[in-house]
């Protein structure tokens, strides 16, 4: 599996440097600066703390977009439907059956737009 490396500095307070896997997909920080990674090889989401240690938010997804609301929420494209994890890892479906073939969307928080 090839492997990329991403050097993200955050608020200019903070640099990192993460592996992903080449076909990593969508990127989000959330309100305390860790970053949260769609990695579609290993079908998880990972998460970065702002020191770079590196562990599993979610896995056995087909991770593709992500973006938080204003509450903290964490909203995941997966194929055909929209998950909905909490600040405290708390999963659901937010929707589903969707028929989206690249699953582009665009989060607004209060509101998702397909």
């Amino acid at each position: 599996m090839k492997r990329i490396f991403i050097g993200l500095t955050v608020a200019g307070l903070a640099t990192m440097l993460v592996a992903v896997s080449a076909r990593g997909g969508s990127m989000a920080f959330d309100d305390k600066g860790n970053l949260f990674v769609a990695d579609r090889d290993s079908g998880s989401i990972l998460k970065f703390t702002s020191d770079g240690k590196r562990s599993t938010f979610a896995s056995r997804l087909a991770p593709e977009n992500l973006a938080f609301d204003r509450s903290g929420n964490l909203f995941v494209w997966d194929g055909n439907a929209i998950l909905k994890f909490t600040p405290d890892g708390e999963r659901s479906t937010f929707a589903s059956g969707l028929a989206l073939k690249l699953g582009t969307w665009l989060l607004i928080a209060p509101a998702i737009f397909l």
